[in-house]
């Protein structure tokens, strides 16, 4: 059985000692840092989500106030929409429906 000077083993306990706090101060400075990345995370989703419900309830609101006024159309017409209506109103003032200017061309 080996013996272990006393003097010996009190250095390998504090070298133990200090290498564990160490250790612990880096784990912690680690967790530290997580904590503040997913506390601004939080916050980053916290104000898409304020600024997602806004959107929304004015989309929503708009879509109310058109359904109650009893217009047809919404206030802004899409691109689309807006692009296709020279060409019907041209249709329309030559007396064709865009369905019978198909029918009577011929290929």
């Amino acid at each position: 059985m080996r013996s272990v000077s006393r003097p010996n083993a009190l250095s390998r306990a504090e070298k133990l000692d200090r290498e564990i706090e160490s250790r612990r101060g880096e784990m912690f400075g680690d967790l530290e840092k997580q904590r503040d990345d997913l506390t601004a995370a939080v916050g980053a989703l916290r104000d898409f989500e304020a600024a997602y419900r806004a959107n929304l309830t004015s989309h929503l609101r708009k879509q109310i106030e058109t359904l109650e006024s009893g217009r047809a159309e919404p206030v802004e017409v899409p691109d689309v929409v807006r692009d296709q209506r020279p060409a019907e109103l041209q249709l329309k003032r030559d007396g064709l429906s865009p369905t019978r200017k198909l029918i009577g061309q011929t290929f």
